[in-house]
Order: structure tokens, then sequence, then C-alpha cells
């Protein structure tokens, strides 16, 4: 392949490439219009140096002047990036020898095998319609100087529709004791509907916006670009009303114009979508808050770049992040930030997390799916079980009793000294019942502290139904059985050197998973709270269930415990 040079086809600038390697001549398909283009009626197989095929229809007798040289010939139109290549075809037209004398300055006595490269095929795929637009009036030298500027810059230019993130200053919307401004959305043109809705979407799936309950709300509008393109506005205009002004002095024009003098070179240097780059302060997210007349959705908090690593340890390292997965951590921060890279930068944080890796291994071979218990409301069925023995503490615990509501999967866990059926009995009264209410069903596996007569005369009394897992079989008991894998990978995870302390880590535990999106509801067990059971307890029955647990009675039936 040899250097690109300017000529004319059909008296239009062009330029060519020789390729000694190829039997035809190939022209661009834009130099070529319908009217002079002719079916090739045999299949024509060309193919690039790198064995992408040439996909070929036409035909055309094409008007070369290249240098000294005038020929005409036939030559195949198609879908290539160089304007043309001439092949051999071209050059047994003309005097061989004199062709690379006078036009390439060399000699066809010369062998070299070179690679095909095309210089557009080298630009990066964000910047082509920069090149293609911008190139248009440059010869072959100034394009190929064109290509080497924007490889050597590439990492200058944003493959998004938004750029990185401003940091220089976080927007601050000071509207002092204004109440909120509601106004009502402006009707959008039917036949722009469908392209604002691919706007939106696209923000969305951007994470620009969120989905919204301020009392605040201004109208979106829609301005037509030169181009025909719409372009989306937010109309703050009686925000801005009540909005306390900034009084820092702006530079004067006409200063500024004189700073100019003597120079003739000018460049200006803009944000690609100013306002959506520019964060802003948590508390003033709603005020930005607009409406096109389906939903109310604001602008979410672009965080700065050297903010996004305090925000993963705090969210995913911390005691009330929990060192969970990447859907649970992603979902925290999803509620308060945005940044570009968001989700990439949470798996990439979850993946090389130390603790993580260490505490975490493979699942296992898949089993066979369980059967199903539906179950209908808060409290209908909760499962419980004891996790233990663990190192004992310093206040004396060595057990932990695990409680799992199995409709909202709200998680209560109380550390205990032992596993008597007199200690379990009355913390599931004192700290579980005497918060959340009596529930309906209670699903346990068949240990002694849950099968003895104590236990059982308490269900009774009650009014729980009592239901015990197959032996050897935890699978039926599951949530609260998987439950004991998660808190315990919470504890090693910030648990000290002598795991004495593991008690004290409970609370941040329930902290930390309370807030945390399930992915089976879809919410956090905090929003799903609703545990009031049934508070309409058996009054009649109150003495005999505070004798049941007096720690004198437990003595007497300390025989009759299985």
């Amino acid at each position: 392949m040899l250097d690109v040079r300017e000529g004319k086809v059909d008296n239009k600038e062009c330029f060519f490439k020789v390729d000694t390697g190829s039997d035809v001549s190939i022209i661009s398909s834009k130099f070529v219009e319908e009217e002079r283009r002719r079916i090739c009626k045999n299949c024509v197989n060309l193919r690039y140096p790198t064995g992408e095929k040439v996909d070929v229809k036409f035909w055309a007798e094409i008007k070369v002047e290249l240098g000294k040289y005038s020929v005409v010939i036939p030559m195949f139109v198609a879908e290539i990036n160089d304007e043309c290549l001439l092949g051999i075809d071209f050059l047994k037209k003309i005097n061989l020898d004199k062709v690379f004398t006078s036009v390439f300055g060399t000699s066809v006595l010369e062998k070299e095998i070179a690679r095909i490269e095309d210089s557009f095929e080298r630009v990066p795929i964000p910047l082509k319609e920069l090149y293609e637009t911008n190139s248009r009036h440059l010869n072959g030298v100034e394009k190929k100087n064109f290509v080497d500027f924007l490889n050597e810059f590439e990492d200058l230019f944003s493959e998004n529709i938004i750029a990185e993130n401003c940091s220089v200053v976080e927007h601050v919307v000071n509207v002092q004791d204004s109440l909120p401004i509601k106004q009502v959305p402006r009707r959008i043109p039917i036949q722009m509907r469908g392209e604002v809705e691919k706007i939106l979407e696209d923000m969305s799936s951007r994470e620009m916006i969120e989905e919204s309950q301020s009392p605040w709300v201004s109208p979106a509008v829609m301005v037509k670009n030169k181009d025909g393109s719409i372009r989306f506005y937010v109309d703050y205009r009686k925000l801005n009303a009540v909005t306390i002004k900034d009084s820092y002095p702006l530079p004067r024009i006409d200063e500024i114009l004189d700073q100019l003098a003597g120079n003739s070179w000018f460049s200006t240097l803009d944000l690609k979508s100013g306002y959506w780059q520019i964060k802003i302060r948590p508390e003033d997210k709603e005020k930005t808050a607009f409406s096109i007349g389906k939903g109310l959705w604001q602008f979410t908090l672009v965080v700065p770049r050297e903010r996004v690593k305090k925000i993963l340890e705090e969210t995913h390292d911390s005691p009330t992040g929990g060192h969970f997965g990447v859907n649970k951590t992603l979902e925290k921060i999803r509620k308060r930030f945005f940044w570009a890279t968001c989700k990439q930068d949470v798996e990439e944080w979850c993946k090389t997390c130390k603790i993580c890796i260490s505490r975490k291994g493979p699942s296992g071979k898949g089993k066979s799916p369980l059967q199903i218990y539906n179950v209908g409301a808060p409290l209908e069925r909760i499962q419980m079980d004891i996790l233990g023995p663990l190192p004992l503490t310093r206040s004396g615990n060595k057990y932990l009793l695990v409680i799992v509501d199995c409709f909202t999967k709200w998680v209560e866990a109380f550390p205990i000294k032992n596993i008597r059926t007199s200690t379990v009995a009355e913390v599931f009264v004192n700290q579980f019942i005497s918060r959340h209410g009596i529930p309906v069903e209670v699903h346990t596996d068949q240990g002694r502290n849950f099968e003895s007569q104590l236990f059982s005369e308490l269900m009774i009394l009650l009014g729980i139904r009592k239901a015990r897992s197959t032996a050897l079989h935890p699978q039926s008991d599951g949530q609260v059985v998987r439950q004991h894998r998660t808190i315990s990978n919470f504890i090693a995870k910030f648990v000290s050197k002598d795991q004495k302390d593991w008690d004290r880590w409970i609370p941040m535990f329930l902290l930390a998973y309370r807030s945390s999106k399930h992915e089976v509801t879809g919410v956090t067990p905090q929003q799903n709270y609703t545990l009031l059971g049934n508070l309409d307890y058996p009054w009649i029955f109150c003495e005999e269930i505070l004798n049941l647990l007096k720690k004198d009675y437990f003595r007497k039936l300390i025989l009759l415990e299985i």
C-alpha cells in the first residue's frame, strides 16, 4: 500500500491509495451517482487484508486523474472508508515504470510487504463522527495528522452523553423559609411525546434522574434545536424568584475583551451539559423536581470522583454497610448518590474486598427447589432457631436466638447465655412478643428447648400454632438457617481478635440488614415493617404465663424438660 495522493475522479477532488496487491480498483459509493451504477452480474468476492468481506453489488466507468495521467477504468462501487483504492488494473492502463517514478517517487523493483491499515479505522469509535464532520475539507496529509491528533488525546473525549462531573463547586438552592412551589406541567405536543419519553428513559437509565415525592415541582420545556433534535429544559424561573441570589461580582466584559487584544487564536472550554454535571447539595435535591405530566422526577446527587471511595467505604465496609453484596450496596448508594460509573465501581469494590473474599466462598452445588410455604401477612409465620455455641463474650453470652418473620423478612437476634427452655421462652415473651405481638405460627427445629413441655404449654396459653422441621433436614427451616450464615459473615468481619465482643455488633448487624433491599420482596425490611401481630392476647391466662416464666416454676419443671 502506497501513500495517499491527491487527484480527481470525474472532475471531483479525491484522495487515492494504490494497492499493488489488489487485482481490481474500488471507489466509495459517495463519489458515484445512483444512475451511473451498474449491477454486477457475476458475484465478486473481495476481502480486506484482515479477512473481512467487502460487500460489492455495483460497478461504474470512472475517469481517474492522477498527476499527469488521465484514464477511464471500470471500478467496483462499495461502502469503504477510503475514498478510492487503485489496483493492478489501473497500473496496467498506464506505463507502470513511469508512474512509480514520476508520481510516487519509487521503483517497482523494490519489494516490500506492508500491512494495509486504514487511517480512518484507527480513529476511536466515539470520535468518528467528529472526524467525519471536520475532515471534509482536509487533504490527505492533513487528514493523517488529524487522525494522529485524535488518537493521541483520545482520553480527553467522553464516550457518554454526560462527561465527567464538575467538582469545583456544590450547587446550593437557598430558599430560606419559602413554601414549596408547585406548578402544573405544560402540555407537550403529540408529535414530541415519543421522543420526550425516550429522553426521560435515557436520563433515568444513566441515573441522572430518579423518581421523586417532593412537594416542589417545576414544568419541563422541550425546545427544538436547529438540527431538528429536541433539547430538554426545566423552567425554574419561579424557583429562582424565591432563591437568594449570589452577590459575588462577575468580571466586566469590556475588561475581558481588553485582555484579548493582540491575540489571533481564541478557544472556549465549557461543560457539555452544564446543569447535569454540577453536583447538588443532598438536602436541595427535592427542589429540582420536575414533571412532564407522567410522574415526578428529580435530579440525583452527582458525586465528585475524589469522594467515591469514601462513599463506598461507608456503604459497604462500615458496620452499617455490613459487607453485603453488589445489589444491596448499589441499592443503598442509588438512594442518595449518582456518578457515571456507579455500578462498575461497586462491582469492582465488592470483588476486591479482602474481608469479603476471605469469608465468602462458592455456594456449592445447587439443590432441587424447596416446596414454598405461602405466607400472606406479617407474623403469620415466624421461624426461630439457635446460633451457637459461639465464643464466650465478656457479658457471658454464648448463643444467639434468631427469629425471622417469613413475610416481611424482619430479623431479630438476641444474645443469650444458655439455651435452656426457660431462657428461650423468657426472651421470646419479654423481648419479641412484648414489642411485635403474638404470631399465628412458630416454626422451629426439633431441638429439646423447642420441644419441651414448658415451651409447648407456653404456645397453648398464647394461642400459637407450633410447627417443626423434619429431623436432620434443616432446609424446611431455611430462612432462619440462611440467616445464620449472614450473621456469622457479618460478625467475622468486625469482631476483635479474641472474639469476645461479637454480641456488641448484633445491633449494628440488625441496622445494616433491615436497611438493605431484600431481593425477594424488592424493598427493605424496614420499609416492609408492619409487625403488629395479635395484640388481643389471652389476658385471662396472663397470671399463668407469668407463673410459667418464674424461675422457681422452672425448677419444678426442670425434670420435665426434654
